[in-house]
């Protein structure tokens, strides 16, 4: 081959690379969310225009990253979407399996979904080849592949994916990364073949044609003789298994484990002997309603055990109180099958109960609660006078004021109807979104840290309600919807006191619709003060008398809580002498505060960090506070 094209093919070869095969729907199981898939195969495909084949066997294939816990299952070859753990590889019959468990976030479920339904059946296998052997035209590999092809005699498996495009074994298989790995080249040199095919007679190459076909035969005899074992180790395997009641799990255990039928044989009449002897353990497979329970269970006794109050602990929370992070991880473990997790290392022990999903979902269920708990944490105000409004998506809405209608017009005998420009008094409103990150590391495993589960979460949604609270002030304070023109802004800056909130009652009830002809009599609901006269306010609401009266007779109007008060610190930071006044909510707009789809909380997702061994948590919020109408709010600078 010449050098120029060598150097072309190497290029091509070094790239990372997917390769399509499909689901068997039969080997999906929706109760514990686990599927049994084929990801690979030793059937050629077309790859960078060339037929492509990959070994399939032990010495093949590099899986080391599964064994190190940092092989991810993906939907679309998409690093950001994860959606399930890997619980188990083997070989079978020249074909590379996987055992996974769907995670139980949204997008996962809904991929989940697509599998069952039938919608979305491809499996593409991403990897890097580290040596190739090139086949070339009428040359026959050792395992009896005729060329041209390339075998990948080693290989690294880096990640399979769910993908949304059918299984073709034809198709093409793009790129996953730029970055380039060595690969050892194994050439069968065209020129000598050439020379030789010159000097052979005819006969000769009859006679060596014929030789090339019986060795094929003879392979091909080995290989559907070895087919036919296996067949039958697996039909006496079940055969065994069902004459004595051995469970379907462990049946399959042979099966896959690729166990001799003598092992086998000699293991099922142990376990009758010691049957008879009054000995026999069952393993006993929880259902995902019992898993789900003692989630629960074991999530509450972490917060039970950071001095978190809950109102009703999951049923068995106590059982678990006193038990490390450690302790739950191996319980965790023992409960999905593995016998050893006690003799783990902390590192091993960890990867494999996050890789697993056996500790994920107590991880994410604790850090749930905990965020639950933060609304109460932050003290905030913006709640007593805001409105909530509701957004369906992240396009810009207009919202229009309730005082934009005008007054309606007399329709005289045969008239026709006039119609308002509503859109002239619209306000534009569009969702954001606010979102933190943080991971519990193995560090903090190893050392029974749980502040990240139970502390974390809470001052982050303390972190948004703060958030939220000092952006409605910000708006409430904002200079632009206070002029004296529109009648929402004292002419006079005066203290709180009966004279002045009377002066700014009636500035309200004279402030008008669109049209500039109706009167809206919109009257003040709340008094919204800094921290520095919030005394001041209190005094003058809850005062029968005047305060400022030389004569305590005098009647207090605004006494008996006709305003509610409204202190927050927040104004301060604007002026320490301006104070305001907002009507009811819903009898004129103000000041509201929209979220995505009704969520008024925070949102909080978790999953395993293919970068960093740990598990991720990220907390997000779609929320917008926006002031709507200037005719529900008044102004006064204060002194």
């Amino acid at each position: 081959m010449p050098q120029t094209q060598l150097s072309q093919e190497m290029r091509k070869m070094t790239q990372p690379k997917n390769r399509n095969v499909a689901i068997e729907p039969a080997m999906f199981d929706e109760a514990t969310r686990t599927l049994t898939l084929s990801y690979a195969s030793q059937e050629p495909v077309s790859n960078w225009g060339e037929r492509e084949v990959l070994i399939i066997s032990q010495d093949a294939m590099d899986t080391s990253r599964f064994e190190n816990g940092v092989m991810p299952v993906l939907f679309n070859h998409n690093r950001d979407a994860i959606i399930a753990s890997i619980n188990k590889l083997w070989i079978e019959n020249s074909r590379a399996y996987a055992t996974i468990t769907f995670d139980e976030d949204e997008e996962s479920l809904k991929i989940m979904n697509k599998v069952k339904s039938g919608s979305c059946r491809g499996v593409s296998v991403g990897y890097k080849p580290k040596i190739y052997e090139i086949v070339e035209k009428d040359a026959i590999s050792a395992e009896g592949i005729s060329g041209p092809c390339y075998i990948a005699r080693k290989w690294e498996v880096l990640e399979f994916s769910i993908v949304s495009v059918p299984a073709d074994p034809t198709v093409a298989a793009g790129r996953q990364d730029g970055k380039e790995t060595p690969v050892e080249i194994i050439v069968h040199e065209e020129k000598e073949e050439e020379m030789r095919d010159e000097e052979m007679t005819l006969e000769e190459k009859a006679r060596e044609e014929a030789e090339k076909t019986k060795l094929a035969s003879e392979r091909l005899a080995e290989q559907e003789k070895a087919r036919m074992e296996e067949r039958k180790r697996i039909s006496e395997i079940n055969t065994l298994c069902r004459d004595f009641d051995v469970d379907e799990a462990q049946t399959q255990g042979f099966i896959n484990e690729n166990t001799p039928l003598d092992v086998v044989r000699s293991t099922i009449l142990d376990l009758e002997r010691k049957s008879k002897e009054g000995m026999r353990t069952s393993k006993v497979k929880m259902g995902a309603d019992e898993e789900s329970k003692r989630s629960a269970a074991m999530s509450d006794a972490i917060l039970l055990r950071a001095g978190i109050r809950l109102a009703k602990p999951a049923d068995g929370a106590n059982d678990f109180r006193s038990m490390r992070m450690r302790d739950l991880a191996i319980d965790a473990l023992e409960r999905a099958g593995e016998s050893r997790a006690r003799h783990f290392t902390d590192d091993e022990l960890f990867k494999r109960a996050l890789t697993s999903g056996a500790l994920g979902s107590v991880l994410s269920n604790a850090a749930n609660k905990s965020l639950s708990a933060g609304y109460a944490e932050a003290a905030t105000t913006y709640r007593e006078f805001t409105t909530i409004g509701n957004l369906t998506d992240f396009k810009i809405a207009t919202r229009y004021k309730i005082s934009a209608i005008g007054e309606p017009t007399i329709i005289p005998e045969n008239g026709e109807f006039t119609y308002d420009k509503v859109s002239d008094e619209g306000v534009g409103v569009q969702l954001q979104t606010a979102g933190k990150g943080f991971t519990y590391t193995r560090q903090m495993f190893i050392n029974d840290d749980l502040g990240v589960l139970t502390k974390m979460p809470a001052k982050v949604n303390a972190a948004f309600e703060r958030m939220k609270n000092r952006l409605v002030y910000d708006a409430l304070a904002t200079s632009t919807l206070y002029t004296s023109g529109q009648g929402n802004l004292a002419g006079t800056a005066a203290a709180i006191s009966v004279a002045s909130v009377g002066a700014g009652r009636a500035a309200m009830r004279k402030m008008k619709d669109a049209s500039s002809k109706a009167i809206l009599n919109v009257a003040p609901r709340y008094i919204v003060v800094p921290a520095a006269l919030e005394t001041v306010a209190y005094q003058l609401i809850n005062s029968t008398a005047d305060p400022s009266g030389t004569n305590a007779g005098v009647v207090n109007p605004f006494g008996r809580n006709t305003l509610i008060v409204v202190a927050d610190g927040n104004l301060d930071a604007k002026s320490l002498t301006s104070w305001y006044m907002v009507a009811e909510k819903g009898v004129v707009d103000t000041i509201e505060v929209s979220y995505l789809n009704g969520v008024q909380a925070p949102i909080l997702e978790s999953g395993l960090d293919p970068d960093v061994l740990g598990w991720k948590f990220r907390i997000y919020h779609d929320f917008n506070v926006k002031a709507l109408d200037f005719r529900g709010l008044y102004k006064n600078a204060g002194v």
